[in-house]
Formats: C-alpha cells, sequence, structure tokens
C-alpha cells in the first residue's frame, strides 16, 4: 500500500510528497498525516502539463502558508 511505502525510512524528513495518482486524484503525506486527494471527474482534453501545473500550486500555496487542505485544493483545481 502508497501509506506503507511512505512511512520507510527513505521518506523520513520530507515534509511534503504529494504522489499523482493521475485521473483519481492524489495521496500526500505532510508531516505524519496522510490525506487522499480526489478531484472531479471532468473530460480531459489534453493532459500534458498537468504535473507542471501541480507543482506550481503546491509551490503558490506553500509561499502563500496556506493550510493543509487549501495547499491541496490549490494544487489539485
Amino acid at each position: 500500500e502508497l501509506k506503507d511505502v511512505l512511512k520507510e525510512s527513505l521518506f523520513s524528513g520530507i515534509e511534503w510528497i504529494v504522489v499523482s495518482l493521475g485521473r483519481n486524484g492524489a495521496f500526500a503525506k505532510h508531516g505524519d498525516v496522510f490525506y487522499k486527494v480526489d478531484i472531479p471527474d471532468i473530460p480531459v482534453v489534453n493532459p500534458v502539463g498537468s504535473g507542471d501545473s501541480t507543482v506550481a500550486g503546491i509551490a503558490s500555496a506553500l509561499n502563500s502558508k496556506k493550510s493543509d487542505a487549501d495547499l491541496l485544493k490549490h494544487a489539485m483545481t
């Protein structure tokens, strides 16, 4: 299970880990807290750049010191 993998020592000390699940949203870990992020089912025209947009959303939300929930919402929409 993904949660068990992210608990491995390899990932210790990493503040945020966000794993894209494609059309199924994302799985995230902040400190010791885990999140499953669902996204709306919308028609996808072209997925190119989706990951870049997610990373930009995370960076923007971190810079704005948003809460975990707001950061994930900002990153995934």
